[in-house]
């Protein structure tokens, strides 16, 4: 039986026809493209066999994703039959289906699943669609989508440990960054996801919490001010330790009431020149 994946394509596409969170059809896409050209990247002109196995779980990968679809169990039969349809192996369908089962961020907050190599360029080809300016861009679709607050001093970033807390916790679309996405380049499986994802998280370092700080400066200044503060949970040590390569110095504490959680943090003053 020839291999044809029309009928994943067009499945593919229609369920992800009109999102707006990130997770379109295009989205898909790319990661294929990005699979086939990371596989390539390590181990040279890839077969076609390969091929089509990249791209069938790359196009299917958020069709059975229960932030995209409401009934995942009735998306999976769908799939299945798909799969079966569709001319490929029966060992490429069980690779394909378990490498779109186990490739998401939350899939794995619980338990880290090992996923077979071709299933590892789709995990990674995801993640890196996460990273850069691309990255930026999907977040504050996805958490307008969501109706997350762009950013509220209150809401806290949390280590996330199941995908239950993942999906419904309280957040913003900034606390994002620090959740999940800046910490995805040391989670990348192959050698050219690991350098790509080394080189878009650079990205998201590039200094723009620096130039909004320094408008806020600015600002103060012409408002005849001398100083500034601010308070850093006294977790974040990415932030603590920014904001004192920048002047800041701690100068006392705060705990604030999360629920049921005391947080603290940690009050920090520059003095303006």
């Amino acid at each position: 039986m020839a291999i044809d994946l029309t009928g994943i394509r067009n499945f593919a596409r229609e369920t992800l026809k009109g999102d707006t969170s990130g997770h379109d059809f295009l989205h898909a896409k790319q990661v294929a493209r990005l699979a086939v050209s990371l596989y390539e990247e390590d181990h040279g002109q890839i077969s076609k066999q390969d091929q089509v196995i990249l791209e069938a779980a790359a196009l299917l990968h958020d069709t059975i994703d229960d932030k995209v679809v409401a009934d995942v169990a009735a998306q999976q039969i769908l799939v299945d039959d798909l799969l079966r349809q569709s001319g490929i192996a029966p060992i490429g369908q069980a690779l394909v289906a378990e490498t779109i089962t186990h490739l998401s961020y939350s899939a794995n907050l619980k338990k880290h699943y090992d996923l077979p190599l071709l299933g590892q360029y789709v995990q990674d080809a995801d993640r890196l669609e996460a990273l850069g300016a691309i990255g930026i861009a999907r977040t504050f679709a996805y958490g307008g989508q969501k109706g997350h607050p762009l950013y509220d001093p209150a809401i806290k970033p949390v280590q996330l440990q199941t995908k239950d807390q993942y999906r419904h916790h309280q957040t913003t679309s900034v606390n994002h960054f620090y959740e999940k996405l800046l910490k995805l380049a040391d989670q990348l499986n192959t050698p050219a996801g690991q350098e790509e994802g080394q080189r878009r998280s650079a990205f998201q370092r590039l200094g723009l919490g620096r130039q909004l700080l320094n408008q806020a400066f600015d600002q103060a200044n012409v408002l005849g001010k001398s100083r500034v503060w601010l308070g850093v949970w006294e977790h974040n040590q990415n932030a603590l330790a920014f904001y004192q390569k920048i002047g800041f110095t701690p100068f006392s504490d705060h705990v604030f009431q999360l629920g049921t959680d005391a947080q603290r943090d940690i009050l920090m003053e520059k003095v303006l020149s």
